[in-house]
């Protein structure tokens, strides 16, 4: 097969569209280019691939292409390139750097050096070729997908300076399948290009069942996602009764493994005064509680008021890590405070019955975790959780044990006073950040 590239390109609009840096800045992929495997995810950025190409660019499958077409294709996506895009992946050292032999480098003369390198170092081995030639194909999608303008890609093809691209290769090459004639210099310099050329793709490959969420109005389609276990801070804020940061901890251990004895639990701590919904005299006494949220159903455990524990609920959860799949995104860069009185450019979220929740944006000085959580408020009463920073790591299963020697089986109705049990029940739709049970 020959395909020929012609090399022209004009210059093209200078501005950088704000959804393809938004793109730039977001780390994890959206679902439906994950796969559990390097093939499955290979699979499914083909299918993507094919959907999204302007009209007239072929796509060929990798193996029919040859090494100096594919570095000519790669030469023409360099300067069709927005160097922004490389600015923010070298900013957080992401393996969508451009990169040649494992060498990241935005120099196109050693771009090409490092291409030549690998095709002689693949000269005496047809095994070795198809290794390079598949590294090849890897850097020329990543690099039409995450370095070319959207807005760019139709004039490429319509001018005809490119017109083919290759798919990328369903099947992943180790050195143990290269015949032990090949000197080994050569394996090592092959090895270390595709191991680099493939990084990118690494990121697509996730056997959780839930690696990205799909969110609605939001310009990436994906809004964050909670790690499976974590613990962190936060602070109560209320207009009346005046509550202005309360120290409050909430706990998490998310388990999808294990069946039915899987721990699915959150546990909130408010170690200075319970939830703002109360009585009078239970506010200014200030007395602590925890809500514990278990498979089986939430439980109340407030010693102080004489209640060692009690089910408010049965059959109702903790949150699940997707919970803002149920949010809608309604915009970015809006200034919320954090946990320690920081300003915080947020994606802001609204959920049901006018809850609302603000993450990190991409474009924070401050935070540079894009999603992180920042501020959460109930949407009936205007009661906000500030968030602090999170811990990542795992939760001991004795936080999420029910107080031993408790009898835990009786209903919070029979204890509280019925406007401590209403008061109850607005905050147990709080602590599950307004999902419905």
């Amino acid at each position: 097969m020959s395909i020929i590239v012609p090399f022209v390109f004009t210059a093209m609009a200078a501005v950088t569209p704000i959804l393809d840096l938004e793109r730039a800045r977001t780390k994890l992929p959206r679902s439906h280019v994950v796969g559990t495997s390097a093939a499955a995810a290979a699979i499914r950025m083909n299918a993507a691939l094919t959907k999204s190409v302007p009209a007239g660019l072929q796509l060929i499958q990798c193996e029919d292409w040859e090494l100096p077409e594919l570095s000519s294709v790669l030469t023409t996506l360099f300067h069709a390139r927005d160097s922004s895009y490389q600015a923010v992946y070298e900013s957080t050292a992401d393996n969508r750097r451009m990169q040649a032999g494992g060498r990241h480098t935005t120099d196109l003369d050693e771009l090409h050096a490092g291409w030549a390198a690998d095709a002689q170092a693949a000269q005496s081995s047809a095994e070795l070729t198809s290794v390079v030639r598949d590294a090849r194909c890897y850097d020329a999608v990543m690099w039409w997908v995450h370095h070319v303008p959207n807005a760019f890609k139709g004039g490429l093809v319509a001018s005809g300076t490119l017109r083919s691209l290759p798919l990328l290769p369903t099947v992943q090459h180790t050195m143990e399948e290269v015949s032990a004639d090949v000197p080994s210099g050569a394996r090592e310099v092959v090895a270390k290009s595709y191991t680099a050329a493939t990084g990118c793709a690494a990121c697509h490959v996730n056997d959780d069942p839930q690696p990205t969420s799909d969110c609605t109005a939001s310009p990436d389609g994906k809004c964050p996602i909670w790690p499976r276990e974590f613990s962190a801070p936060f602070a109560l804020h209320a207009s009346f009764p005046s509550i202005g940061n309360a120290s409050s901890t909430f706990y998490y251990k998310f388990d999808d493994e294990g069946g039915a004895n899987a721990t699915k639990a959150q546990l909130v701590d408010y170690s200075t005064r319970c939830f703002p919904f109360v009585s009078a005299p239970n506010f200014f006494e200030s007395k602590p509680c925890k809500l514990l949220f278990l498979n089986r159903g939430i439980f109340l455990m407030q010693p102080a008021l004489g209640i060692d524990c009690c089910t408010f609920v049965s059959d109702v959860g903790a949150v699940p890590p997707q919970f803002l799949r149920a949010y809608t995104y309604k915009g970015t860069n809006e200034s919320q405070p954090d946990m320690y009185g920081n300003q915080v450019l947020c994606d802001h979220w609204d959920g049901p019955e006018g809850f609302k929740y603000w993450t990190v944006s991409h474009f924070d000085s401050l935070y540079h975790n894009w999603g992180h959580d920042i501020v959460f408020q109930d949407g009936p009463t205007g009661v906000t959780w500030r968030w602090g920073n999170f811990d990542v790591a795992a939760q001991p299963a004795s936080l999420f044990k029910l107080p031993s020697g408790a009898d835990c089986s009786k209903t919070c109705s029979k204890l509280l006073a019925p406007e401590h049990h209403e008061a109850l029940a607005k905050h147990v739709q709080l602590a599950r950040l307004g999902i419905q049970s």
